[in-house]
């Protein structure tokens, strides 16, 4: 038990107790937060490359000063978030087009001045480039001690936590050296957890920054056809809540308590990198199709269950950072709709769409129970499965009928006036038959009509 995280798993039902490393004083950075779980979101493409929200371009520092505004702030805070996580860049190569160290340092500086206006938390992610871009290992940990002088002497009533780099946890004590009490968060993959050993510069403000990516493998995102794509939903429900195990176990038997940094999102699959010119892309999961879940209720009511599950699991912890907050320069029309891949990563994007609420208090119960019963395994009938209202009538038919299911992609507005006036018309002509019907014949109205039928 003490050597498998999943071990003692029960639907994410389970709790482990009498754990000898537990040590639940290690959450003290917590009252920053009034206590609150973190709830926060990344600031993706502003410091660190990240595509498939910048729809492949490369932002400049003006770009990112213009994409992250006092307005966005406001708007997370208002939401019910505490916190932001901004990914730093440890080596050049991952620097913004055409800055320095010291470009970013004014840029963050500027950032995080426009975050505590709205009140928010900020965590600070050091980021790595690939082996072959990196800078020189003493740069590096130059570069690491600079971040750790801004976190703890310049913004430190503000800046709730550092996150290393992998396989910096040596650093430990030069850190130490600059600050004796700033939280530090070592990275750790989910899957990994049974494997981790405690650093042997452990102390008592150190935690774990864990990984929860769950679409890192073929079988994670493959489906052969809709009625699997609607299946492998249902897994990845299923699995949501069983990834408070680790959270667990991390815990109990390493006495690391357990902030979810990354690979929490709404998305099953990778086809947010559909759109990019990214060579080593392949449709695996139905992506062509992707379109035609935008406007189905099946997909709508699963995805809330994707994200209910995961804010459950997540919260077990020391909370979690959502995936992203906006598209860079989003200027669709249909703002608030799931009408591209990516938008399923954006916290701004899934809290209109999906979850339809104005703030995540959780105050109706839904995440609290959310793993208290397996999701609907209606994967099989999709759509059809929901009543037949007249409202809805014809776009269960496009949209999830035999021939077409889940491939229609237009608003169902639309089809539900179509079908109240197409079904009104053949009430009034059928009330009008009967009316008229008189001795065996069939009289219409003169005005409509210039003979009469018998039969």
């Amino acid at each position: 038990m003490d050597q498998n995280p999943f071990a003692c798993d029960v639907g994410g039902l389970s709790t482990l107790v009498n754990c000898k490393n537990s040590d639940d004083g290690r959450t003290n950075f917590l009252a920053k937060l009034d206590g609150e779980p973190i709830r926060s979101v990344t600031l993706a493409g502003s410091f660190v490359p990240a595509p498939q929200i910048t729809g492949g371009k490369e932002l400049t520092l003006d770009e990112i000063d213009a994409f992250y505004t006092y307005a966005d702030f406001n708007e997370m805070k208002s939401y019910g978030l505490n916190s932001v996580q901004i990914q730093l860049p440890v080596d050049s190569s991952l620097y913004p087009k055409n800055a320095t160290f010291k470009m970013i340092e004014n840029a963050l500086n500027t950032m995080i001045l426009r975050i505590t206006d709205a009140k928010l938390k900020i965590i600070l992610a050091l980021e790595r480039a690939s082996v072959e871009h990196q800078d020189s290992l003493e740069d590096q940990i130059q570069t690491i001690s600079s971040y750790a002088i801004l976190a703890s002497k310049k913004f430190s009533h503000d800046i709730l936590a550092l996150v290393l780099p992998k396989d910096f946890e040596n650093l430990i004590p030069q850190i130490r050296n600059i600050s004796p009490t700033l939280p530090l968060l070592l990275p750790v993959k989910s899957g990994n957890m049974k494997d981790f050993k405690n650093p042997a510069f452990a102390d008592e403000n150190l935690y774990l920054a864990m990984d929860m990516d769950h679409s890192t493998t073929v079988a994670d995102i493959a489906s052969s056809n809709i009625v699997d794509d609607r299946m492998k939903m249902y897994y990845h429900e299923s699995m949501a809540c069983i990834h408070r195990s680790p959270i667990d176990f991390a815990q109990c038997y390493h006495g690391l308590p357990v902030f979810v940094s990354n690979g929490f999102d709404a998305s099953i699959d990778n086809c947010f990198l559909r759109d990019l010119d990214d060579q080593t892309f392949q449709d695996y999961g139905q992506c062509n199709n992707f379109e035609a879940t935008t406007y189905s209720p099946w997909w709508k009511r699963h995805r809330k269950s994707f994200v209910n599950r995961q804010f459950f699991a997540f919260e077990q912890g020391l909370g979690w950072s959502f995936e992203a907050w906006k598209i860079y320069d989003d200027k669709n029309e249909n703002n608030g709709e799931l009408d591209q891949p990516a938008k399923l990563l954006c916290f701004q994007d899934v809290m209109t769409s999906v979850l339809e609420q104005s703030s995540i208090k959780h105050d109706d119960n839904s995440v609290q129970y959310a793993c208290l019963n397996p999701p609907v395994a209606d994967y099989q009938k999709g759509d059809r499965m929901f009543s037949m209202r007249a409202t809805n009538f014809i776009t269960s038919i496009y949209s999830s009928g035999n021939a077409f299911q889940n491939y229609y992609s237009g608003n169902p507005k639309i089809f539900g006036i179509i079908a109240f006036f197409g079904i009104f018309s053949i009430m009034a002509i059928t009330i009008l038959y009967f009316k008229n019907r008189h001795n065996g014949y069939i009289r219409l109205p003169d005005e409509i009509s210039i003979t009469s039928m018998h039969f």
